[in-house]
């Protein structure tokens, strides 16, 4: 059976995806940034107290900073951050400390861009420098959400 029809039922668009985000929610993308959904998120007016944790947020960081209801956290900040002067608080966090840094903070969202899952379903996270793995398999608590586009 291929994925599709596997998983049919958890399949979302990236405005139902985004609609995941509740009030006061953690939401932590791996890289490549996830664009789409940051930009489907950043296009919500009903967010507050959300903070989204990205390593190197850059059009969809853009995007998702500009929606009052939403404080970016970066690992550190790109050309686009720094050319749009978009708001950003910095972690003091390294690549290398990004996995203890998502066991600690926990975030209730995960986002992680993969390539297609193969026809059985099987599902390979990107770049480990990215820790997509801890995103995807790390500490899960019954009402997390994991987005892989």
């Amino acid at each position: 059976m291929h994925w599709t029809e596997r998983y049919a039922d958890r399949v979302l668009s990236l405005e139902d995806a985004a609609r995941l985000v509740g009030p006061g929610d953690r939401v932590m993308g791996g890289l490549p940034e996830p664009a789409p959904f940051l930009e489907a998120l950043a296009a919500r007016d009903d967010l507050s107290g959300v903070q989204v944790y990205l390593g190197a947020p850059r059009a969809g960081g853009v995007a998702v900073a500009a929606n009052p209801g939403v404080t970016l956290f970066a690992g550190f900040l790109t050309e686009a951050m720094r050319t749009s002067q978009a708001p950003a608080e910095v972690l003091p966090v390294h690549f290398s400390g990004w996995a203890p840094f998502i066991r600690r903070w926990q975030p209730r969202v995960r986002v992680v861009l993969v390539a297609e899952p193969t026809d059985d379903g099987a599902v390979h996270p990107g770049s480990s420098v990215a820790n997509d793995d801890e995103l995807v398999s790390g500490t899960v608590r019954p009402d997390d959400a994991i987005v892989i586009g």
